[in-house]
């Protein structure tokens, strides 16, 4: 005889209704997410060792007088090769360290999501996870690419000090200004929104396989390069090798992309860097 509690399907004789299959699901749910949390475990362990090598890197570059920031302050007559590999093995790294982090939210849902639909398939997230990264990061090496390039023609044009940074207070102000003024934008609020909310893009964009997380990494990297594309360029306002000025600009990044609520970071950082430009110079014309 069979009955029902709730809607559940009840054997009265036994009151254990298909207990075999019930057991063999539980298992393998539970499999499913101890799967899932280690991938996950995985994933961060290799994006936070990258991010912490990346950071010593930098701090390496930033004290020392060797390599990097003394070659820098030879202003290059042209884009000799060792010049190019060296800079922009600098950019790669400073890209790495200050914006791989703000990407662990959107991997971890990437993982969750990924895992759901190839339950049957072992590793599958880390292998696509890395996939991901990998198109994230390829985004950021684009841009470093144009960092390079901007760092070349400011060197040529002697508006750059040793520490590489702006020697004139209006170049410093008119950064800032014009940083702040975008902060308001259409184009910042569009790509802001998709990076605050993974969710809703892998909903409407989710790509199977692996070339599918690399192409979809691809696009939250190129969205977070438009977010933050004229807050990297104020690196050349607090210079490319003072590691304070860093660690300020990667935890405003992981404000924006983080914390929700009434109050506008966005906004509230706009008129900020707009008040400072400004403040610059007037400063300079007393």
């Amino acid at each position: 005889m069979i009955s029902s509690i709730g809607k559940i399907p009840v054997r009265m004789d036994s009151w254990v209704p298909f207990s075999g299959k019930d057991k063999r699901m539980k298992i393998l749910n539970e499999i499913f997410h101890l799967r899932l949390n280690l991938e996950r475990v995985l994933l961060l362990g290799m994006m936070s060792f990258l991010t912490f090598v990346s950071w010593m890197a930098m701090y390496d570059m930033s004290w020392m007088h060797w390599g990097v920031n003394n070659h820098c302050e030879k202003h290059p007559s042209t884009f000799s090769l060792s010049w190019i590999v060296l800079n922009l093995c600098m950019w790669i790294l400073m890209m790495v360290a200050m914006m791989l982090p703000s990407f662990l939210k959107s991997v971890l849902l990437f993982t969750k999501i990924d895992q759901s639909k190839n339950r049957g398939a072992y590793f599958f997230g880390i292998r696509n996870g890395i996939y991901i990264v990998s198109g994230y990061l390829s985004a950021w090496i684009g841009y470093s690419l144009l960092g390079t390039a901007l760092q070349f023609l400011l060197l040529r044009l002697n508006l750059l000090s040793s520490n590489l940074s702006f020697y004139s207070n209006e170049w410093s102000a008119g950064s800032l200004i014009t940083a702040g003024i975008f902060q308001f934008s259409g184009i910042k609020d569009k790509c802001l929104s998709q990076c605050k909310s993974p969710l809703g893009f892998f909903l409407t964009s989710w790509k199977e396989g692996a070339l599918g997380a690399f192409q979809m990494g691809w696009s939250q990297g190129i969205y977070c390069v438009g977010c933050c594309l004229l807050l990297m360029a104020l690196m050349f306002v607090g210079g490319l090798m003072n590691l304070a000025w860093m660690i300020g600009l990667t935890a405003l990044v992981l404000a924006e992309k983080w914390i929700d609520g009434k109050f506008s970071i966005r906004k509230s950082t706009g008129v900020v860097l707009v008040g400072w430009g400004l403040f610059l110079l007037i400063g300079k014309s007393f």
